[in-house]
């Protein structure tokens, strides 16, 4: 296990902003400086009650691989893994209800001024982490910054650009964000450079889950379970079900552990069928999108090649991908560029290599395939140099849309490029909009365009298959991928 390491950044994929709908709950709490605000009201769901206050003993034991980071900012927003033992240890200020609605997660109520930049988060009274030390709003502004921290290359930290001074922060030109301040003990203030109604969702996405380091080094833990002895966790909240999970980290497979009762709980791998499997095999789409973008400036170049490629035969060297329809135009080839040189990052992505590469060639384009690693593929994406490249839009279970972080204006993920003016307004709209019906139908103008200007082919969507032990009895699966244990039962 490693507690907090700076892993390697995660550029094949980009957090797509989540368009759920605000939602705050409880009294105004009141500040020096408050300013004009309203409250929306959400209904909160009441708890289902557990089997057992953990005084039984429930265990499970959770195949994770061979090694698991107690950081929630390492939990990949394309890792089911990752977010079901991020779910087990942090809590953001924010979470997603069994039907993916926000409602109050370490925050008790929050409310949203009414030009709609100023966002209050209030803390319970007497709010601790799992060590039993005081969780403040400091802590709270302390644990936001580190992910901050990670860079601009970091899939989560894109999420929160609205927020004022966080890309300052971010490239070092500052200390601390500026727009993140503790009011008092227990309030926390988000100033928002322009109103953008993602954020209580976006709070809820695992990476967002408070942590930090205590005096004696160990991690700060918010959730359900903290970190034992031995990869174990342990439940502090007697609503959680199962007092004790067991993190199995051997090399063997997850169908291998299952079969030899070491498991109950594991993602299979991509060529593995399942039929090892003692009990049940869940089906666990993961809201990943691969395509392939295409910045070429001319648009009868982007549509030839878009009617050059068979997308299908390049989804089928991906791992875990359903193959999508993509729309396809009239064959045009003698606007395909004479030569392209095409960038892919190491990893996953690369697996096309070949296909793509045979597939233009038998086009007659003279291609050039560029492998990089990580932050250098993010530097050509960044800099304009890449022009045709794989990318995984990761949405997490929030979003609707593979287009909206890659078509943010001015940002590090705008990988389509900032020249269209209709579309970065279509997306300012998009992420100003309070009403979740109207936003729906503007989502799927922006993909209606994206498809029209040929520059996002759809390849693929991810899918994962979960195995699961006789022993586990109404498993339920939340909408981010995580799952619910507070009624959980083991047979």
């Amino acid at each position: 296990m490693s507690l907090f390491p700076r892993s390697a950044r995660l550029i094949a994929a980009l957090g797509c902003l989540s368009l759920l709908a605000v939602a705050c709950a409880g009294d105004r709490p009141t500040l020096e400086d408050p300013g004009a605000s309203r409250e929306v009201d959400a209904e909160t769901p009441s708890p289902t009650e557990p089997v057992g206050d953990g005084s039984d003993g429930l265990t499970i034991r959770l195949a994770v691989g061979s090694e698991w980071s107690a950081d929630p900012a390492d939990a990949s927003l394309g890792s089911v893994t990752d977010r079901v033992v991020a779910a087990l240890l942090f809590e953001g200020l924010t979470r997603l209800d069994r039907s993916g609605a926000v409602v109050p997660g370490l925050a008790e109520r929050w409310f949203v001024s009414d030009d709609r930049r100023q966002w209050t988060f209030v803390l319970p009274v007497g709010a601790t982490d799992n060590h039993g030390l005081a969780l403040t709003a400091r802590d709270v502004k302390a644990s936001l910054e580190r992910i901050a921290a990670r860079g601009a290359a970091d899939q989560s930290v894109v999420q929160l650009t609205a927020i004022s001074g966080w890309s300052d922060f971010v490239t070092g030109a500052s200390g601390g964000v500026a727009g993140i301040t503790a009011a008092d003990e227990r309030t926390v203030v988000i100033q928002l450079d322009e109103p953008f109604e993602p954020l209580a969702a976006v709070l809820a996405a695992r990476a967002f889950g408070i942590t930090g380091v205590a005096a004696d080094g160990s991690v700060r833990t918010t959730g359900a379970y903290a970190v034992g002895e031995a990869d174990e966790l342990i439940a502090v909240d007697p609503a959680a079900g199962v007092s004790r999970i067991q993190l199995v980290t051997a090399e063997q497979s997850s169908a291998e552990l299952l079969a030899q009762d070491l498991a109950d709980w594991g993602v299979l791998r991509a060529d593995d069928d399942g039929s090892a499997v003692p009990g049940a095999v869940l089906r666990q789409p993961v809201d990943l999108r691969t395509g392939l973008v295409i910045r070429l400036a001319d648009i009868e170049q982007r549509q030839a090649l878009v009617a050059a490629l068979n997308a299908a035969e390049l989804a089928l060297e991906l791992d875990n991908a359903t193959v999508a329809v993509a729309p396809v135009p009239e064959a045009q080839p003698e606007s395909l560029p004479g030569a392209l040189t095409v960038h892919l990052p190491e990893g996953p992505l690369a697996a096309i290599s070949g296909e793509l590469q045979a597939q233009l060639l038998a086009a007659g384009v003279d291609v050039s395939i560029v492998v990089l690693p990580a932050t250098e593929f993010a530097d050509a994406v960044a800099s304009g140099e890449a022009t045709v490249f794989p990318m995984v839009m990761a949405g997490s279970g929030f979003g609707r849309s593979a287009g909206v972080a890659g078509s943010l204006p001015g940002g590090v993920d705008d990988v389509f490029g900032a020249a269209d003016a209709d579309r970065q307004a279509l997306v300012a709209e998009i992420l100003t909009t309070t009403d979740a019906d109207d936003r729906a139908v503007l989502i799927e103008a922006l993909d209606r365009a994206l498809a029209a200007a040929y520059v996002w082919l759809p390849l693929g969507n991810a899918e994962v298959r979960v195995g699961i032990s006789e022993r586990m009895n109404a498993l339920r699966i939340l909408s981010d991928g995580t799952f619910d244990l507070s009624g959980f039962d083991v047979g």
